[in-house]
């Protein structure tokens, strides 16, 4: 990401079960912990767009969250100055996972001093489809031990099953 321009963000797909949309994994003295948040079940969610795909707050998830995150990183350097713009992020209850993954990737990019501009897909192309071979899909589900490094060959999102396309390198080890 941080060396290029821009990166596109896949827009235009349905909610994909059993994907990482909705989690994230964070490693704690005992190793890598998942963390989720819950989506509302309606009629067809899987059907639903993903920018409007539902955050469900009626468990008390993002004190959890907050929890583990915390006991993980209290001690870590500079956690204190990140902690509370990030923890008001998951407060603010957004409405949509959309916005709720947009807020924290705009947080975690200005912390971090990207300047990589966030561009939205404007169309949904189906795998098996032909699309431009600039196109890569990071969405996948890591393996388990060690944590994967992944290094695309292009930081432009699109595609369209779930399925990873995504060149690895290394490992980082926990």
């Amino acid at each position: 990401m941080a060396g290029n321009s821009a990166v596109y963000i896949e827009a235009c797909e349905h909610y994909c079960k059993q994907s990482w949309r909705n989690r994230c994994r964070i490693l704690t003295a005992n190793g890598p912990m998942d963390l989720r948040v819950p989506v509302v079940h309606g009629k067809d969610l899987y059907h639903t767009p993903i920018t409007e795909v539902r955050v469900d707050y009626s468990t008390p998830w993002t004190a959890q969250t907050e929890y583990a995150i915390e006991s993980a990183y209290y001690s870590s350097p500079f956690f204190e100055y990140y902690r509370d713009p990030l923890f008001g992020i998951l407060d603010s209850r957004p409405e949509t996972l959309w916005d709720l993954d947009l807020r924290l990737i705009e947080f975690f990019r200005r912390r971090i001093g990207l300047a990589t501009e966030i561009r939205f897909t404007s169309e949904y192309i189906p795998s098996g489809r032909q699309s431009p071979p600039e196109n890569v899909s990071l969405r996948e589900t890591p393996p388990q031990g060690p944590l994967p490094l992944m290094v695309p060959r292009v930081a432009q999102f699109s595609g369209g099953d779930c399925r990873p396309e995504v060149e690895w390198r290394g490992r980082i080890r926990p």
